[in-house]
């Protein structure tokens, strides 16, 4: 499964912390020097996340009460408070969902995998 990030929607911090990060993966030398400023980075998108108070939730199809709850009790445990949800269905998606909470955005949308592996690709 990707998880598809949308750059453009990250903080600075968030940015800086994919950058360092793809550097890292990618060999660059100069980003091994930059582990410890990659690490900050990461600790200040996670704190600012922990504080947001809502999660929004697209979805390719409409989620059960049970869902909901499953969903809600997952990102109270990654929070560590309860968060108010907003769900979005959108079609467009095609399967899955995509949740975003402040920087943090997890994409297991197939219309994001396919948008990842278009961009592996080319």
């Amino acid at each position: 499964m990707l998880a598809v990030i949308n750059r453009m929607a990250l903080s600075k911090d968030a940015k800086g912390f994919v950058d360092g990060v793809v550097g890292y993966l990618s060999g660059d030398a100069r980003s091994r020097d930059s582990v410890p400023k990659v690490s900050e980075l990461f600790r200040k998108v996670t704190a600012k996340a922990q504080k947001e108070k809502t999660a929004k939730v697209e979805t390719a199809v409409a989620l059960n009460a049970g869902q909901l709850e499953r969903l809600s009790k997952a990102l109270e445990t990654l929070t560590g408070h309860s968060v108010d949800i907003l769900v979005k269905v959108d079609s467009s998606l095609v399967a899955g969902f995509r949740i975003t909470v402040g920087d943090w955005v997890v994409d297991t949308s197939l219309s994001g995998q396919l948008e990842a592996m278009e961009t592996l690709l080319l």
